[in-house]
């Protein structure tokens, strides 16, 4: 995104000739590539793939004092076992952690198991394994998803 204005004075991003879409942000003007899926603002943005996987010191999560939007505080504890500072990997959905995993390394070859906050879905199962299978592809590995482990209590 770029602001309208910088320094007071009022100015177009070279972007804008390409077909930029004109943003309102509490009065101030952005503009973002004409592709980009803004969705309506104040309305909740729906993720393509009904699970995300993320690395342990991801910034989704890291990169914030207030974790509320993403995490229920009494589940922070799961996501940072130790409160040391040592995040485990996320599984999120619609942007909410839903769980973290673990993996285990072994040649060409991981093992992964997921620790959900709560009880999968067929559905969210079937998501976080492609969402695997695609992380294993990445690094030219093969994976196996082992089933969840029952969620413990907070």
């Amino acid at each position: 995104m770029v602001a309208a204005h910088a320094g007071g004075r009022s100015h177009r991003p070279c972007s804008r000739r390409r077909s930029a879409t004109e943003l309102d942000v509490h009065g101030e003007t952005l503009y973002l590539d004409a592709a980009t899926d803004a969705g309506e603002l104040g309305s909740r943005i729906r993720q393509r793939s009904p699970v995300l996987t993320l690395g342990n010191f991801d910034e989704y999560l890291l990169g914030y004092r207030d974790r509320s939007f993403c995490v229920d505080p009494a589940d922070l504890v799961r996501v940072v076992p130790g409160k040391n500072g040592i995040f485990l990997p996320l599984m999120v959905s619609n942007g909410r952690v839903i769980g973290t995993w673990r993996r285990l390394a072994k040649g060409r070859s991981i093992t992964v198991e997921p620790q959900p906050f709560a009880a999968f879905s067929d559905r969210t199962a079937a998501s976080f394994a492609r969402s695997i299978k695609r992380y294993a592809t990445f690094l030219d590995l093969t994976a196996t998803v082992t089933s969840p482990t029952p969620a413990r209590g907070r």
